[in-house]
C-alpha cells in the first residue's frame, strides 16, 4: 500500500511540474520584461496571435469580447517552424506576418509542457521597420549542450539575443556571450 502512495505522489509532482508557469522573456518597443503566462494549446499561438500580445497594444482598453472580435478580423499569417524535440519536449518557433506585410512583425518561441499544452518562453516584436528585424530561432551546440538561440533586431539598438536550454523539467535561459554566429 505504501508503494501506491509513493507512486501517486510522484505522479502529482510530475504533473504539477509539467504545468507550472514558466517565465516568458519579452522584447518590444517598450523594452520588454518577464512574466508567467499560462500553458495553452499550440493552436492558441497560431490562430489569433494578437490575443497573446505581450505589449498590451492590441485593442487597448477593449473588453475581452471586443479583443476576440478584433483578432478574428485581423489578416495574419503564422510561419510555424518545428525546431525539434529537446529532452522529450517539442519546440516551435513562430513568426507572425500582419496585413500581408512581407516581413514578420514578431515571433514566439514555444515549448511543449505536456498533454498538448505549450508555454511561450520568448516573444519578440519588431522595433523598427528598417533592417534585418525578426528571424527564426535555431538550435546550436555549445560544448555538450544543445541550445535554442534567438537573435533579433540586432542590426540596430534593441538587439534581442537569448538562448534557452530545454530540460526535462523546465526551459532555462542561458547567458551566452553575444555572437554573430547564432
Amino acid at each position: 500500500m505504501i508503494w501506491v502512495v509513493k507512486v501517486l505522489l510522484l505522479v502529482v509532482v510530475a504533473v504539477a511540474t509539467a504545468f507550472a508557469d514558466w517565465t516568458r522573456l519579452s522584447f518590444d518597443s517598450k523594452g520588454g520584461g518577464e512574466d508567467r503566462p499560462t500553458a495553452q494549446p499550440l493552436r492558441y499561438f497560431i490562430k489569433y496571435p494578437s490575443l497573446h500580445d505581450v505589449s498590451g497594444d492590441f485593442c487597448y482598453l477593449c473588453t475581452e469580447k471586443q479583443r476576440r472580435a478584433a483578432a478574428k478580423k485581423e489578416i495574419v499569417r503564422a510561419d510555424v517552424l518545428f525546431l525539434g524535440r529537446f529532452n522529450g519536449r517539442a519546440v516551435y518557433d513562430i513568426l507572425y506576418y500582419f496585413d500581408n506585410d512581407p516581413k514578420p512583425a514578431w515571433k514566439s518561441l514555444v515549448v511543449e509542457k505536456g498533454r498538448g499544452k505549450f508555454g511561450e518562453v520568448l516573444q519578440v516584436h519588431e522595433v523598427s521597420a528598417a533592417g534585418a528585424g525578426i528571424i527564426h530561432s535555431k538550435p546550436i551546440t555549445a560544448g555538450a549542450e544543445q541550445l535554442i538561440c534567438s537573435r533579433d533586431n540586432c542590426d540596430r539598438p534593441g538587439c534581442c539575443e537569448a538562448c534557452f536550454r530545454i530540460e526535462r523539467t523546465d526551459p532555462y535561459r542561458v547567458d551566452v556571450p553575444p555572437s554573430e554566429e547564432h
